[in-house]
């Protein structure tokens, strides 16, 4: 197994370097300080936000992202919160259009930066309104990961369905109930990711695990509160040796609240490690 981290445009490390520098320094210069503070500190690869390569950035924002990743060493392999809010893909309001040309302009500069997987969590866009038969949802959220994974796989791609609390969304808060919709779906360019977070929150047993096995592509780590691995009481052993035990040997990226983030950051990757390099 490797270990990940999240991070975005606003994560920041200490410079040790010039303060007057560090004051002039672009997004993409304190991105590419933070991707090398995380290979420094012993994680394997990076994971970003789609919305840091999405439509909205302009051209010269995105090319200076994907040089600041080139330099940095470490690659950046996931990506997450793929649909942005104002996107629905439930509902009366989806313009399927829309949700086709946002994704195929999304793949493409992902898979210009190296990704290889797309974290389809996207609570608010996927969320049913009032309303609205569940079951006609689900079409609708069938036909959405039918058309991303046809689009992923054309670029060597993998979704990765992401099961979320109840407070984030109104559908698919199990693991089990994405597994469902995975095989519903049946395709080889759409598989599923595993939260110890959401499973803990939502009160899941790691059976899920388990029973997910080789669908399972990409994990989501934090602690007690949503912070870093090895601050609180979840069972973080238990959740990697239930991966092992499943078959899994993918990446575990940290997706949590930080506080102090260039020390916490380092302790969470002492406990990941030790934890996917024992029996």
């Amino acid at each position: 197994m490797r270990i990940g981290c999240c991070v975005g445009l606003k994560t920041t490390v200490p410079d040790a370097g010039d303060r007057a520098r560090q004051g002039s320094d672009t997004p993409a210069d304190n991105l590419r300080r933070t991707l090398v503070y995380l290979r420094d500190c012993g994680y394997h690869f990076a994971e970003f936000g789609v919305g840091m390569v999405d439509e909205s950035v302009p051209d010269d924002e995105y090319e200076a992202l994907r040089s600041a990743v080139k330099d940095a060493g470490i690659p950046v392999l996931a990506f997450n919160a793929f649909i942005p809010a104002r996107l629905k893909i439930t509902g009366p309001d989806v313009d399927f259009d829309a949700l086709k040309r946002y994704v195929s302009k999304a793949i493409e500069r992902i898979s210009g930066i190296g990704g290889q997987i797309i974290v389809f969590g996207s609570g608010a866009a996927r969320s049913v309104p009032d309303g609205w038969p569940m079951e006609t949802a689900m079409d609708q959220v069938k036909r959405f990961v039918e058309m991303a994974g046809d689009a992923a796989a054309a670029k060597g791609i993998v979704i990765a369905i992401e099961h979320l609390r109840r407070e984030e969304t109104n559908v698919l808060n199990s693991l089990a109930s994405a597994l469902q919709l995975a095989r519903e779906v049946d395709h080889p360019s759409v598989r599923l990711l595993v939260d110890l977070y959401h499973l803990d929150v939502e009160g899941e047993s790691f059976q899920s695990i388990a029973d997910a096995g080789e669908m399972l592509v990409h994990a989501h780590v934090a602690d007690t509160g949503r912070l870093y691995p090895g601050s609180g009481q979840a069972d973080l052993a238990g959740f990697v040796g239930t991966l092992r035990n499943a078959g899994y040997d993918a990446g575990i990226s940290v997706e949590c609240r930080w506080g102090d983030f260039a020390a916490e950051l380092r302790e969470a990757a002492k406990v990941l490690l030790e934890l996917i390099s024992s029996d």
